[in-house]
């Protein structure tokens, strides 16, 4: 049987500086890395773009010449001048598009054959022939037709195949088995999932899902980066999500599916007219408000129903005492960990001692020491009011 490999050549084209920056941060973002773990690779995230989008994009060219056949076919009645008509058409529509992808420093790029790619490289290869482009115009145009598509359908057509795998089984509502990376390891996880649903900032893709943990004696809501996400066994027995279970799991793809709510606590947090202000300017990952109070003083008393991991990640940004925890012991102590372990790597870099008592007491650098005691204090007074 011939080798289909041996018959393709690699494909190497140039491609603008700025499509290859593009793509460089998605093979980032996406996190293609290299075999070593250490360098992002842009020649596997390629080969899975292709892959990917190629199918979707000659959906859309194949629906371009459908449209112009249709409008031209009452007025050239000879098909092969009709189609080389179209043709002509299809490819000044080609160079058009691709104006602004030819000027400026460019960038040179090979695309490798492999059992992955072979058969989408072959597919490619034929419509070229169908549209009557140079390989490089065509593959830029798709290009830029990619990168042209919002992040998190781009995450998508990345990892096709998962994503293909998970909409199968939310369907059925079956049990699968996934791995996922996460800290240099691969876990496994028997999961019986709800949706795939980008985040509110329409950035990554998350698997919402069911997960029976045994620590906890029960099943919780989970969530799972799509690109971190490989699924190892499709379909398992029908599986059925819990009530409360379900309640959170909408709760996290309304306000915030990368993070997980397995609880209703409700938490207060007193926000000053700074932490309002602040919770007004960072808006990313920000923590939806069920209601809020105001004081005479101008300040807020802001009610959370919402992931605890959620809350501590987006109030650690805030300055020190802009925000107070009311009424939760763990997230005032994770918060109150955070501040000092980051007033203790700020003494070291003034250069005093590693002592504890030098968060207190600082050495004979009197310069190092003023710019210290200054934040000092301005933490500590934040420190009381955690009420730890």
């Amino acid at each position: 049987m011939p080798n289909k490999l041996e018959n393709i050549d690699p494909i190497k084209i140039k491609i603008p500086e700025e499509l290859y920056a593009f793509f460089e941060q998605d093979a980032k973002n996406f996190e293609f890395y290299d075999d070593d773990k250490e360098k992002f690779s842009i020649n596997k995230f390629l080969s899975a773009l292709i892959t990917g989008y190629f199918p979707v994009y000659h959906r859309k060219i194949s629906g371009q010449y459908a449209e112009i056949k249709k409008i031209l076919s009452d007025c050239i009645e000879d098909e092969t001048k009709l189609n080389k008509a179209i043709t002509c058409l299809i490819r000044s529509r080609a160079v058009n598009e691709n104006r602004n992808l030819v000027r400026g420093k460019k960038r040179a790029i090979t695309i490798r054959p492999n059992s992955e790619n072979v058969d989408t490289i072959t597919e490619i290869n034929k419509a070229i022939r169908e549209t009557d482009e140079t390989q490089a115009d065509f593959y830029r145009r798709m290009f830029d037709s990619f990168c042209s598509l919002p992040m998190y359908e781009r995450e998508k057509l990345i990892y096709h195949k998962e994503t293909e795998k998970i909409g199968k089984a939310c369907k059925a509502q079956s049990e699968i088995v996934i791995q996922v990376r996460r800290n240099e390891q691969l876990l496994h996880y028997v999961i019986v999932p709800y949706k795939l649903v980008h985040g509110l900032d329409e950035r990554f893709n998350y698997l919402l899902a069911q997960e029976f943990s045994n620590q906890e004696n029960g099943p919780l809501a989970v969530t799972f980066r799509l690109s971190r996400v490989s699924v190892s066994l499709e379909s398992g027995p029908v599986g059925k999500i819990e009530p409360s279970v379900l309640e959170h799991l909408q709760m996290m793809e309304s306000y915030s599916p990368q993070y997980s709510i397995n609880d209703d606590k409700e938490i207060l947090i007193e926000l000053t007219k700074a932490g309002l202000d602040s919770y007004r300017r960072i808006y990313h990952d920000r923590p939806h408000c069920t209601s809020m109070d105001l004081t005479e003083n101008g300040k807020a008393i802001c009610h959370f129903l919402c992931s605890m991991d959620q809350l501590y990640l987006y109030f650690r940004q805030f300055n020190p005492g802009e925000a107070v925890v009311l009424n939760s012991d763990d997230l005032s102590k994770a918060l109150y960990d955070f501040h000092l372990n980051h007033l203790v790597k700020l003494n070291r870099q003034l250069g005093l001692s590693a002592g504890s008592d030098a968060l207190f007491y600082p050495n004979e650098n009197q310069q190092a020491s003023a710019k210290f005691n200054e934040l000092k204090e301005l933490i500590a007074a934040h420190f009381k009011k955690l009420r730890c």
